[in-house]
């Protein structure tokens, strides 16, 4: 159960492994560019103008894989620890390629002593501690942690046969240093940013004052909603000075977005109704069956060995059921979280469902040794069921370091928290006895101390068959999705958008946006496995109609209504939202030019307001942190405007973001400070300090001109 054994015990796989992973932080990643082809159809990524290899990236995602696979082989690696695993890759790369040359640039280093402090002395590291914690305790001790890094201080003390397992230990050691080293160096390089970050006592009485400062107003407003956009026309002259005055607003990062519609591939009654025939054929199967475990795992969509189960833990139908019912039951089919389940009832007993336990582990750690540590269990277990001092014997010969010196003590825990032979020793024992156990951290001796009250339990396999569209249902929609995607387009009058937006509504169908599609986009929220329509997206041509894409049991069609390049763009790729701006500031003019009018000659709200036709509205506790005013929504230039007028005047018009105002300050009621702003000045360092680093670090990628092109291929 220690962590360190199972660590020793990885073997040649571990050190392949850890020996490639290792070649880059070591050699550097140029090692990589040496090996492996540079065609432009094998790169993906450039960084700082150096192509990245698709072999160098593809070999160290499978390396990093395998080490996880191999310090977990009892868990398989699922999609979204797949996608982790690459991310970690990828980052591995920006570091080795971007911030090392920063952090050495900067003369950003670790001494052997601060290091050795944060492997083995008193400030160990927390990836350290998670390392080396015992998985089944949850118990750290030191101790451990520098046992295992003195075994590599002399390699010719290490026999033969040791001697690969040996090497694959310390290439996981040098695994661990290497990630500890990275975190302390980019550690330092955020303290070194916000560190050179300082407040001066004047931002710290004007961010007081923000926060403190208040105002009461009363305003009126001509909303732009009074005039349909329709009623607007725009002169190219209009739009185009619109936008030379104001293109700051539309500056933006490069990106794609689609419109796209989904084809459902929904199971039909009939595809339902067949699938019950089918699981009640297998019902008569299941109640003959002599192997209930091996007819689970030919016929169940979920792979769920047979498991006792406790009154109330089953579904209710299941649960009234089988617990009233002889053994060999069978009953279902039953719909459960869209799936048919068929259940049959194979033996029951009365068991608790935690157990409190010591245990003394022996863990041999060559094969020779196997039979010795054995006989040696063998002989202990004898003179503690003759009365030998259970704490002492743990002390002295148990291998798990968490509790050896602490009675071998494993508290309580529930059934099924230990591993399988472990957990079915104990739980099918009684309070007070002695009992032998092998697992694969070793040969146990476990006292049961004591045990929960016993409950009635229903051993129960279970067959899963979800319900999902059939062939001839997935055809349809396919059928469906074509007519829209195939498509004549060769027309000199086919207009996409056109198409799009008259084929939704003739079909009555709801098309959904994805505003934001980049090169490092992972998916789409809602389509399964949709990685090929980000793939079309940041490769098509704006108005491109897709091909039929398959995500899950849908098919989708997109159509591609963006493209975004960095920085400022022309007027043509941000027409629409252009006129948008263009029309609200166009009627903004128009509103300023009556209120001018309204306003010659009187100095008071009131006959403004009556003058245009308008409420007045009053707002309370406006500070200049403020966004939002009750009545007029968000307006950041209103705010501002009315902390740059003196209490009693009278504003000019004012363009907002939803009308047109003029405002009057009645009340200006400033904070009350001490001429002590300390605090603020602390608070305000530590908003920008907390943000300093990661802007820091942003820019310098940014400055590296990093192109991710891992859409590319079949990566991610």
């Amino acid at each position: 159960m220690a962590v360190i054994g199972s660590i020793r015990k990885r073997g040649t796989l571990l050190l392949i492994v850890i020996g490639v992973s290792m070649l880059a932080f070591i050699l550097g990643s140029n090692i990589f560019t040496n090996l492996f082809n540079e065609g432009p159809d094998n790169v993906v990524a450039v960084i700082g103008g150096k192509n990245v290899n698709i072999a160098e990236y593809q070999y160290r995602v499978a390396d990093k894989e395998t080490l996880v696979q191999t310090l977990n082989p009892q868990a398989e690696i699922n999609e979204m620890q797949r996608q982790q695993i690459a991310d970690e890759v990828w980052n591995d790369i920006l570091n080795e390629r971007v911030f090392y040359k920063e952090f050495e640039k900067l003369g950003i280093a670790i001494s052997a002593a601060e290091m050795n402090d944060m492997l083995v002395g008193r400030t160990l590291h927390p990836l350290i501690i998670s390392q080396f914690t015992n998985q089944q305790t949850g118990v750290f001790n030191a101790q451990d942690v520098a046992n295992y890094a003195a075994q590599f201080e002399d390699e010719s003390a290490i026999p033969d046969e040791n001697l690969e397992q040996w090497r694959s230990a310390r290439m996981y050691w040098a695994y661990l240093q290497q990630s500890v080293r990275l975190d302390r160096l980019q550690g330092k390089y955020s303290s070194l940013i916000s560190k050179s970050m300082y407040v001066t006592s004047k931002e710290a009485e004007s961010n007081f004052n923000a926060a403190g400062d208040r105002a009461n107003i009363r305003f009126i407003m001509k909303p732009y909603s009074l005039i349909p956009d329709s009623t607007i026309t725009l002169s190219d002259d209009e739009l185009r000075s619109y936008f030379n005055e104001f293109k700051y607003r539309y500056r933006q990062k490069k990106s794609r977005a689609i419109k796209y519609v989904v084809f459902a591939g929904i199971p039909t009654t009939k595809d339902t109704l067949a699938l019950e025939a089918e699981m009640k054929k297998l019902l008569a199967e299941f109640k003959e069956t002599d192997d209930d475990t091996l007819f689970v795992r030919q016929n169940s969509d979920q792979n769920q060995d047979p498991a006792y189960f406790k009154k109330g833990a089953l579904s209710p139908y299941y649960d009234s059921l089988l617990f009233q019912t002889p053994i060999g039951t069978v009953a279902g089919p039953y719909i459960d979280n869209g799936s048919f389940v068929i259940a049959r009832k194979i033996g029951e007993k009365e068991s608790s469902d935690s157990a409190k336990a010591r245990h003394i582990l022996l863990q041999p750690t060559k094969q020779e040794e196997v039979e010795l540590f054995r006989s040696l269990r063998d002989s202990l277990f004898t003179v503690l069921q003759n009365g030998g001092d259970f704490a002492s014997i743990a002390a002295q010969y148990s291998a798990d370091e968490s509790n050896k010196k602490d009675t071998g003590n494993l508290g309580w825990f529930t059934e099924g928290m230990m591993v399988r032979s472990f957990n079915d020793t104990v739980f099918s024992s009684k309070a007070g006895t002695f009992k032998k156990v092998d697992t694969e951290f070793g040969f146990h001796i476990v006292y049961i101390q004591a045990m929960t009250k016993p409950n009635k339990k229903a051993l129960v396999a279970m067959v899963y068959k979800q319900i999902v569209p059939s062939n001839e249902t997935m055809q349809e929609a396919y059928n469906q999705a074509s007519d829209m995607a195939f498509t004549d387009k060769t027309q000199k009058s086919f207009d996409p958008d056109m198409y799009f937006e008259k084929y939704c509504r003739d079909k009555k169908l709801v098309p959904r946006d994805e505003s934001f599609i980049t090169e490092s986009s992972r998916g789409i929220m809602g389509l399964d496995d949709s990685r090929d329509i980000i793939k079309w997206a940041l490769m098509s041509k704006r108005g491109e109609i897709s091909e039929v894409f398959q995500s899950g049991n849908n098919y989708v069609v997109a159509l591609l209504t963006t493209v975004r390049s960095d920085g400022i763009p022309k007027l043509e790729d941000v027409r629409k939202d252009v006129e948008v701006g263009a029309k609200r500031h166009k009627k903004a003019l128009q509103y300023i030019q009556e209120f001018s009018q309204a306003m010659s000659g009187k100095n008071n709200l009131d006959e403004v307001a009556s003058a245009m036709q308008l409420n007045v509205n009053p707002a309370t506790d406006v500070t200049f942190q403020s966004f939002f005013i009750p009545g007029a929504g968000v307006e950041t230039e209103l705010v501002g405007a009315v902390f740059g007028l003196k209490q009693g005047q009278l504003s000019k018009p004012l363009e907002g973001n939803n009308g047109v105002f003029v405002f009057v300050t009645d009340l200006l009621n400033p904070a009350q400070g001490t001429g002590d702003y300390s605090f603020n000045k602390i608070q305000l360092l530590s908003q920008i300090s907390s943000r300093a680093s990661t802007d820091a670090m942003d820019a310098v990628k940014s400055s590296y001109k990093i192109q991710d092109k891992r859409y590319l291929f079949d990566v991610r």
